[in-house]
């Protein structure tokens, strides 16, 4: 570019994680989110999916370096509201946060119902109601920590078949655990402790699915 006396904006980072999903509408185009403070909304943030996409489109967080695997703050600030939704069929990834329902009542961490969606290394905290739930299919989540939330029965309610739920901690939540209630599901490498209540339960999953290696202990019924 050759100009004299024009000033330009060229490049640089955008102001919202808002405005990063809306700009990810190329196949398999990816976003990083930097950890420079926290991230307040007051409304969903959905991922993005297009068609074709082979990686997920994926959004992560970091602190210093783009693979250090530091985790940015979305916090919810008012609004009864899910912090992320997946609604699409065509996947969505979503890496490296923790998301901060910050005691709002009517809040969730995540809601989903589209299929093919990756979590991982997400802390889900301080959520009104369930901290993960969704109805979607073959989802797939790891390294997450549900914790401080509530729900109507369970802090995590996933009601999809196919999911894959690996190496987490669910733990001090205020209704029972987890509830896989589809078939063809594993749960597989998780702790599960002391969530409380009379009638809380660590794990309850359907007959046709994979319950193995997963440490349960200080529930309400165990």
């Amino acid at each position: 570019i050759v100009s004299t006396g024009t000033t330009l904006n060229i490049g640089g980072s955008l102001a919202t994680i808002a405005q990063a999903m809306t700009n990810m509408n190329v196949a398999d185009m990816s976003c990083f989110v930097k950890a420079t403070a926290t991230y307040a909304i007051t409304a969903t943030l959905t991922l993005p999916t297009v068609a074709g996409s082979g990686f997920y489109m994926p959004i992560r967080g970091y602190t210093s370096l783009r693979t250090d695997l530091g985790q940015a703050t979305i916090q919810v600030s008012s609004g009864a509201i899910a912090i992320i939704t997946a609604s699409s069929n065509n996947g969505g990834r979503l890496e490296n946060f923790i998301l901060d329902g910050n005691s709002v009542a009517g809040t969730s961490g995540i809601s989903y119902s589209g299929y093919r969606v990756t979590f991982s290394n997400i802390k889900v905290l301080n959520c009104a109601n369930e901290g993960i739930t969704g109805a979607g299919v073959l989802a797939t989540f790891s390294q997450m920590e549900v914790t401080a939330c509530a729900g109507t029965t369970y802090s995590v309610a996933l009601t999809g078949e196919g999911i894959i739920f690996r190496h987490s901690w669910i733990h001090d939540n205020t209704k029972s655990g987890v509830n896989l209630s589809n078939r063809m599901s594993w749960f597989i490498g998780n702790i599960v402790s002391n969530n409380t209540g009379a009638s809380s339960d660590g794990v309850t999953m359907n007959i046709e699915s994979e319950c193995s290696g997963n440490t349960i202990y200080g529930n309400g019924r165990d």
